[in-house]
Order: structure tokens, then C-alpha cells, then sequence
């Protein structure tokens, strides 16, 4: 059973049957409540551990106990390199929330410099909300890193596992974060997210091919447990070339240097309009734009030349 008191919860483990020399009986403190009924429990006597939990930032728990009903609970024990045991609660969630039928639209793409960045635009094209993105400098600085003390053990012959579990973990929590400032607006302008569709050969930007599946997979079932739709994606190709604004595309609206020679990696700059802007957040009302004009043909993919044109006729006010 799964218990709150106060801001603290527990897990009430039955583990031993009555007339087992370990079975003891013990009274509930005040203001228990049985967190799947809501049921007050506390005065009654209970034959089993109760267990103070700590959750972890890693797997955002309090997500779980804020959407989810607790259905069923194991206790597991494992030692650690120390020998001291260590004790784990492994709880299902069921999740029923009221479906939200998507309004708007939300663009994501991923960053070159961060985590990615997202755009909401309304059925018109419209923004709505732009510059959703988590920063990823302090990020990509820890995961080199540890990439450089891995590199270090394993040419002295260390082990390695601890540092790739921690490098694990901190992705994780990054990834986990961003997915959560995305769905949060998501649910604030009732928007269908969008993602690109990448494949592993491409992946030369900011997260790694796994990372991106691990976002898109956080995405996925966080949308899901608040009632939106999943993700649905969109080709990736060109829509960092391409102006959000009047629809031109070419590699130039990427410059690589300015006049003086310093990178312009984050740069968008419209050869064709004049339209700058941070080229992740244009890219990400691209992104956007291409669910809106994929909707209207039913969901399916179209070819790039066929969008462009549409967009084009869609800024001039034509479409």
C-alpha cells in the first residue's frame, strides 16, 4: 500500500503472515491516508513495514503520484559496493486522463548548442508561443566531461561502468527536464507535439541518436499521461535552410562566419526576406509548419518541394 502523511510518503510492505516470529502488529500515526482511495487510515493497526520513500529526481516520481492512481507495489534489495543493502519500491501507475483535443501546434528541434527549442503556432500559421528551450552549455561542458574521464580510466585500465551509469543518469535528468518544460506548454496551449523524424546517420547536433530517443520516448508517455496525443513527426529534411517567415530555402540563410570571421553557428539569416533569427528557434516553426501543412493530407509525409511552395503561398497570403 502506498501512504501519505503530510508531504512525506510511505510504503506499507505485508511481508510476513500472522503467527510468523517477525509479524508486529503497528498503529498508523495520525493523518495516514491510503494515497490510491484517499482513505483515511491513520489510528488503524497495521501488520507490516512501513517504509519511508525518497524520490528521486531521475524518474520524477511526483509526476506519477500527481496523474497516476497506484495499482501495485514490490520491494526489492540490492547491496551495494559497500555491502550495505539497499532498499527499492517498484510501483505501477495507472494513468486515465481526459483526452485534449490538440488546438494549436508545437515544433521541436533539436538544438546545436542545447537541448532543442520549440515553437507553437496556431491553424493559420501564427506564432503563439516561441523560444521554448532549456540551455545546454553547462550540459554539454559535464558530458565531455565525463567522456574525458572515461577516456582516461579505460587507457589506464579502470573500470568505467560508474562513470558511464553517472553520465547515464545526468543525460537523463536533462532530457527529463526539457521533455517536461515542452509538455507543460503542450498542455498550456493545448498543442500536438512535433518532432522531427532522424535517422542515425544524421545525427551531428547537439544529443546524441540515443538521447533523442530518449527524449521523443519522455515525450511521448508524459503527453500521454496528461491526455494529449503523442508525438508525431515530420521529415527533417531542410528545415534548418528554410525561412519560417517568406519560405526560401538555401544553405546561405546559414551562415557559417560573419564578415570578421567568427562562427555564426546559431545564426539564421534569410538571403532572400532578410528575416534573422536564432536558427534553432526558426527551425522549430518550420518544424511546426510542416505538421500544419502534413495534417491537411492527412498525416502523410509530403516531398519538401511541395511544403515550400504551400508555406510560400501560406506567408503571401494565397493558400
Amino acid at each position: 500500500m502506498l501512504a501519505r502523511k503530510g508531504n512525506n510518503f510511505f510504503l506499507l510492505a505485508r511481508l510476513f503472515a500472522k503467527g510468523h516470529r517477525y509479524f508486529l502488529p503497528k498503529k498508523l500515526e495520525e493523518d495516514f491516508v491510503d494515497w490510491r482511495t484517499k482513505e483515511l487510515i491513520g489510528g488503524r493497526t497495521y501488520p507490516g513495514l512501513i517504509l519511508p520513500l525518497e524520490l528521486g529526481r531521475d524518474h520524477h516520481e511526483q509526476e506519477f503520484l500527481q496523474y497516476g492512481k497506484p495499482q501495485s507495489a514490490k520491494l526489492l534489495v540490492k547491496r551495494d559496493e559497500d555491502g550495505q543493502d539497499e532498499f527499492y519500491s517498484h510501483i505501477a501507475f495507472e494513468f486515465s486522463p481526459e483526452p485534449i483535443t490538440p488546438e494549436t501546434i508545437l515544433g521541436i528541434d533539436r538544438g546545436a548548442a542545447k537541448i532543442g527549442s520549440g515553437t507553437v503556432i496556431g491553424r493559420s500559421g501564427e506564432v503563439i508561443a516561441d523560444k521554448i528551450q532549456l540551455e545546454g552549455k553547462a550540459f554539454s561542458e559535464e558530458m565531455a566531461r565525463l567522456r574525458k574521464r572515461i577516456a582516461e580510466h579505460q587507457r589506464k585500465g579502470r573500470g568505467r561502468h560508474r562513470l558511464l551509469r553517472l553520465r547515464g543518469r545526468k543525460a537523463d535528468i536533462a532530457i527529463g527536464e526539457y521533455a517536461n518544460r515542452v509538455v507543460a506548454e503542450a498542455l498550456k496551449h493545448r498543442s500536438q507535439i512535433v518532432l522531427e523524424k532522424i535517422k542515425g546517420t544524421t545525427m551531428a547536433l547537439f544529443l546524441t541518436q540515443s538521447q533523442f530517443q530518449k527524449l521523443h520516448q519522455a515525450l511521448t508517455y508524459k503527453a500521454e499521461r496528461v491526455g494529449l496525443p503523442p508525438p508525431v513527426e515530420v521529415p527533417a529534411a531542410y528545415t534548418s535552410q528554410t525561412c519560417a517567415r517568406c519560405g526560401h530555402q538555401a544553405p546561405e540563410n546559414r551562415p557559417k562566419r560573419d564578415a570578421a570571421g567568427r562562427s555564426l553557428q546559431g545564426v539564421f539569416r534569410c538571403i532572400s526576406c532578410g528575416y534573422e533569427a536564432n536558427a534553432d528557434d526558426n527551425a522549430s516553426e518550420v518544424i511546426a509548419l510542416r505538421a500544419l501543412h502534413q495534417g491537411l493530407h492527412g498525416g502523410k509525409f509530403q516531398k519538401f518541394n511541395v511544403f515550400r511552395s504551400w508555406l510560400r503561398e501560406l506567408r503571401a497570403g494565397t493558400a
